[in-house]
């Protein structure tokens, strides 16, 4: 399942947007960063944004959005890590035991926890009960695969697998 019908499902994450309408842009963004399919006034928002023509033919590896305050970066870093632990298998990509990381990293912990009360809200509906395995202070496990938010500190953040990396916050 591709983010946007995941987001268009009640049962999924469509009952988390109050107005779905405030999130087109941001569903745009979805559409470039996953190469989904885009209606001619999603490829318009897309080129105003970014200045290119054509969308992207294949999913992007790195993505960097630049925007204001109360934009919804938060959130939607929240439903992607969500998005990205849920619906991916990621099992050919982890060693016998292995365990994966989908990685939030905030300038400080105070950041962090914003994003992580985000994914708690998300995995907190009924549907995705059963997924959560264990959850601890920074991190919620689902099997082998664990949402997990860090700090920016070179320190904390070695000796982990990385499946998917968002840097909340950058600046």
């Amino acid at each position: 399942m591709d983010i946007i019908r995941a987001i268009e499902d009640p049962n999924l994450f469509g009952s988390l947007f109050k107005d779905p309408k405030t999130w087109a842009t941001w569903r745009v963004f979805l559409r470039a960063l996953f190469a989904l399919t885009m209606t001619p006034e999603d490829l318009e928002v897309f080129t105003k944004y970014t200045g290119r023509a054509t969308a992207p033919v294949k999913p992007v590896s790195e993505a960097w959005v630049i925007a204001g305050r109360r934009s919804g970066k938060s959130f939607m870093s929240a439903l992607i890590a969500c998005y990205m632990a849920l619906f991916r298998d990621w099992t050919p990509y982890l060693a016998t035991g292995e365990q994966g990381f989908v990685m939030i990293i905030a300038g400080d912990r105070r950041q962090a926890k914003v994003v992580l009360n985000y994914v708690k809200g998300i995995l907190g509906q009924k549907i995705f009960h059963s997924k959560v395995t264990k959850e601890l202070d920074e991190e919620i496990h689902l099997g082998r695969v664990v949402i997990s938010v860090k700090t920016a500190d070179f320190r904390t953040l070695r000796g982990f697998t990385a499946l998917c990396v968002i840097a909340d916050e950058l600046a």
